[in-house]
């Protein structure tokens, strides 16, 4: 098991440890099976860098420098799966954690 949270930049993080999302974390945490490496998210064996403020993803390319890409279907629904969690913790003033 994994936690899932954006922290105060607006940037997606999953980590193994719940203590280091709540401390870290901008809104709530969720958890998520999605593997991680280095406190992000890794689909297909890629390291993705989701930032909240663009709407994208990134990777890092053959070259070793971030690109662009189409953001993958996990990371789109992990997204949502926040948003959709803080928008309903906001009304009911609950814990940041949520299943």
């Amino acid at each position: 098991m994994a936690y899932a949270y954006y922290d105060k930049s607006g940037i997606l993080h999953v980590v193994d440890h719940l203590g280091v999302a709540v401390d870290n974390c901008k809104g709530i945490v969720v958890e998520t099976n999605i593997a991680n490496e280095g406190g992000y998210p890794v689909v297909d064996g890629k390291q993705i860098i989701f930032d909240t403020n663009i709407g994208k993803s990134q990777c890092y390319g053959e070259s070793g420098e971030k690109e662009l890409m189409d953001t993958p279907d996990e990371i789109e629904e992990l997204i949502n799966k926040i948003f959709k969690n803080e928008y309903s913790l906001a009304s009911e003033n609950s814990s940041p954690l949520l299943p």
